[in-house]
């Protein structure tokens, strides 16, 4: 995939029950580690970083809803089922005040694909403002990092032709 077609990499930061594939075998400061790392890799490629995650997941990754601050100037994507199409019942955590997209339902069915739907002010819309969500299918979370990767190249996609991202 070209890295022309993209802007943001989302790192997702969820608990995973899966062998080999979870937090809980580390502490608190080597995940936040991790994370930092992580989001400097991606700056290093000249590119932005987000986080997907929720309070809930924070507070069981990092032992503390107020851990792991220094990542908090990272745009956040935070999940919360609750089908309400705004930040309403945002509450801050690890430094984020607001957050830049909300996750608002989960395990949907359309056209026979298991989806969830993600919501974000017409403010941070810069695509079809004909819609005020997207969605992005449920997948193995294996996998899932790699498809939220493959939903922001759409959703950050450049066009070329009019220089706007």
């Amino acid at each position: 995939i070209s890295s022309t077609l993209y802007t943001t990499i989302w790192i997702d930061v969820e608990t995973n029950p899966s062998s080999g594939c979870s937090w809980s075998g580390h502490d608190a400061a080597s995940n936040c580690n991790f994370v930092t790392e992580t989001i400097n890799a991606i700056k290093a490629k000249g590119k932005s970083a987000g986080i997907y995650s929720s309070a809930n997941n924070w507070l069981n990754i990092f032992g503390s809803s107020s851990a792991c601050a220094s990542v908090g100037s990272t745009p956040l994507w935070y999940a919360h089922y609750d089908n309400v199409q705004a930040f309403s019942d945002f509450k801050a955590f690890a430094g984020w005040t607001q957050p830049k997209m909300k996750q608002f339902a989960g395990d949907v069915t359309l056209c026979s694909a298991d989806i969830d739907k993600n919501w974000r002010p017409w403010s941070y819309y810069p695509l079809n403002k004909q819609y005020g969500y997207y969605y992005s299918f449920s997948i193995d979370e294996l996998d899932k990092l790699l498809f939220l990767g493959a939903i922001w190249l759409l959703y950050n996609y450049k066009d070329e032709n009019k220089g706007n991202s």
